[in-house]
């Protein structure tokens, strides 16, 4: 260590940004929590949660990327207080910076998205309903499993649905452009 490690200034600073309680974590929700729903934060809830985090160690939580998040709470948060989750948690931030990110493909495999994937479109398929028709329930459906997939893997969804329901495989192109307005 060098000498300037040492100094009483360097100590006093490590000190207070050291909380009373460090052991203590709040974590904060960005939407609803810190601001209105997409707003920006006030300047009293900042001075809140600076006040607070010379108390115990504090942090966000958010459903947004960390742009969004900065849009809405300034820029640098995620070096304001010490943690930083972002897109549900699955972008982690220590300090301002990135310690892991996270997805269901790398923590699954895509084999086994493959299988969950054709697993539920046979599901899909099977289910007894008047009128297959493309309606935004099976789009809804659709996106909210593109969103755990890679683009080829949508392309797949894509063709499995067309081709194995009767009704959908008459009008493709509604069907593939509805569903690529929303999983692209």
């Amino acid at each position: 260590m060098s000498s300037t490690d040492q100094s009483p200034t360097n100590k006093k600073q490590k000190m207070d940004s050291t909380p009373e309680n460090p052991r203590i974590i709040a974590l904060f929700d960005v939407d609803g929590t810190l601001t209105i729903p997409r707003g920006e934060v006030t300047t009293e809830m900042m001075t809140f949660m600076k006040n607070l985090s010379k108390k115990i160690t504090v942090g966000i939580v958010g459903g947004s990327d960390l742009p969004k998040q900065e849009e809405q709470l300034g820029a640098g948060i995620a070096k304001v207080f010490p943690y930083n989750f972002s897109q549900n948690g699955l972008v982690a931030y220590k300090n301002g910076e990135l310690q892991e990110i996270q997805t269901i493909s790398k923590f699954l495999g895509e084999d086994n998205i493959k299988r969950i994937v054709n697993w539920t479109l046979k599901y899909l398929a099977d289910v007894d309903i008047p009128v297959k028709v493309c309606c935004n329930k099976i789009v809804y459906y659709m996106h909210s499993l593109s969103v755990y997939t890679q683009y080829s893997c949508r392309l797949h969804i894509i063709s499995y649905l067309c081709s194995h329901t009767p009704i959908l495989s008459t009008n493709k192109f509604s069907v593939v452009h509805s569903l690529n307005s929303v999983v692209v």
